[in-house]
């Protein structure tokens, strides 16, 4: 299991917690799947898991292949996120 997801749940209390706290399509099922690592967590997702978590999770420990590819781009984190 990834620990940065497992953080994320245990922030909302369950899976369930988290899907709610994400909104819209998101359900308990799709956090399991994250959690087993049978599905990657998208980008947009990644980003609403931070935004949700006040931080406490970052993005880029939730999809570091996609974070990689803009930071080798010339993209980077702006000190005020």
């Amino acid at each position: 299991m990834d620990t940065n997801i497992e953080k994320a749940v245990s922030l909302f209390g369950s899976q369930s917690g988290l899907a709610k706290a994400l909104g819209g399509k998101t359900r308990q099922g799709h956090v399991y799947q994250w959690l087993h690592q049978m599905k990657k967590i998208t980008p947009e997702v990644a980003l609403k898991i931070e935004k949700a978590s006040e931080g406490k999770v970052k993005a880029e420990k939730l999809n570091p292949e996609f974070f990689a590819l803009l930071k080798s781009s010339g993209w980077e984190r702006s000190k005020a996120d």
